[in-house]
């Protein structure tokens, strides 16, 4: 039984590389390449094989990004904005690179928004802001107002969005259920 148990270590010990291991192969490795003394050569391979996959890696990300931006600019974005302050306008100058950005706030802010290529409509218009068929509606309220401002769009938004799906059925192709 000890004999036993002595050649399984023995065993395991002879597959599993030793300090002595790493050393010798860092001192081949430090002959043979310029991966430094005591970094081992299959470890000094391994390394340069996950560089390798980072860069490529990289290379696809900076692809999929350069392809986002591109579907993003091919079909830019109608961006509202509710409450023109100085965040509705800092959001505004960056989401403009996005799309088209239309604000609605209850002071007027025309000549700004036209200094800022922004096309208002008075928050008292709701409809009208609606009616830009807005993709995204960011809401830059104070936080004493937020409330109230959502109480009073919640009835434009639910008419905006019953439109909506009734033009979406209008465009869809009875026989098919698809879109024309």
């Amino acid at each position: 039984t000890t004999t036993t148990t002595t050649a399984t270590a023995t065993s395991i010990h002879a597959m599993s590389p030793s300090a002595e291991d790493y050393n010798e192969a860092g001192s081949s490795a430090a002959s043979s390449s310029s991966s430094g003394a005591g970094f081992p050569t299959y470890a000094a391979g391994k390394l340069k094989e996950l560089k390798t996959k980072e860069a490529e890696l990289s290379r696809q990300l900076a692809e999929v990004r350069q392809q986002k931006m591109s579907t993003i600019q091919s079909r830019p974005l109608t961006i509202g904005i509710i409450g023109f302050g100085r965040f509705g306008q800092f959001i505004a100058a960056s989401f403009r690179k996005y799309g088209r950005i239309v604000a609605t706030s209850r002071s007027d802010y025309t000549e700004i928004c036209q200094s800022m290529g922004v096309h208002y409509v008075p928050l008292s218009d709701p409809q009208a802001f609606l009616d830009h068929d807005l993709d995204v509606i960011v809401v830059s309220v104070s936080i004493m107002s937020f409330e109230r401002t959502i109480q009073d769009l919640v009835p434009h938004l639910h008419n905006y969005l019953q439109r909506k799906q009734q033009q979406s059925q209008q465009q869809q192709d009875p026989a098919t259920g698809v879109r024309g």
